[in-house]
């Protein structure tokens, strides 16, 4: 009889802890919303601005400003859906080889992939005769994270109502807006570009003839691997 009370106390106790998990869980505003929505990445425009030194015997660029050039131009190529904007000193020294450095500079773009329809060139009043370079401009997307800094006061030990804190996801949203590449794939998917429709015949015509489609891979092709 003893054991028999023992054990049903058991089970009533397994009970209520069961019942108090499941009406412990809170209705409150933080499950209604994802942490998306709760901790959101914000898109803004920047002005990105660089300037190119003119070389006065010179209009070629070293390996180092070609470098330089291309990093930049990659840059407005994945962040800005505008212009970019160059100019170059209206009078002076430097006016000359400028408009040439421009030349060069338009050329390493096409080289990158930029259309010459998004490129404007202007030109600047530079303070003196001496002085003056190739500047460059464009407005880029940024990616905003969201503000983590006040979310962390809680005391975690104290959701009793089995809630999240407030700073869930927080860490995960601020990752994302550094690491993304083009901020502007945060509204939308990219348009999809033509497909290579010779290559797609051709699969077809080898498909229906039961060749293989796949590209062929050389005899000397191999890998090993070794356990260390």
């Amino acid at each position: 009889m003893q054991k028999l009370q023992s054990t049903t106390w058991t089970i009533l106790g397994i009970s209520l802890i069961l019942t108090a998990c499941s009406k412990g869980v809170s209705n409150d505003a933080r499950h209604a919303v994802t942490y998306e929505s709760r901790h959101p990445i914000t898109l803004a425009e920047k002005t990105n601005n660089i300037e190119v030194p003119i070389n006065l015997n010179n209009a070629e660029f070293t390996l180092q400003e070609e470098a330089k050039i291309k990093s930049y131009l990659y840059q407005f190529d994945t962040k800005s859906t505008g212009n970019l904007i160059v100019t170059v000193p209206e009078t002076g020294l430097k006016a000359g080889p400028a408009r040439q450095s421009v030349r060069n500079i338009v050329e390493i773009a096409r080289k990158v992939g930029i259309d010459d329809k998004r490129i404007r060139v202007g030109t600047y009043k530079p303070m003196n005769d001496t002085v003056g370079g190739v500047r460059m401009s464009f407005e880029a997307v940024i990616a905003e994270a969201p503000d983590c800094s006040n979310m962390w006061s809680e005391n975690l030990s104290d959701a009793y109502n089995n809630e999240v804190s407030k700073g869930f996801g927080c860490a995960t949203r601020n990752n994302l807006a550094a690491m993304i590449a083009n901020p502007s794939d945060l509204n939308g998917m990219r348009n999809m570009g033509p497909g290579n429709g010779a290559r797609r015949v051709d699969s077809f015509d080898k498909y229906v003839l039961g060749q293989t489609t796949s590209a062929s891979r050389d005899s000397n092709e191999t890998a090993t691997a070794t356990a260390q």
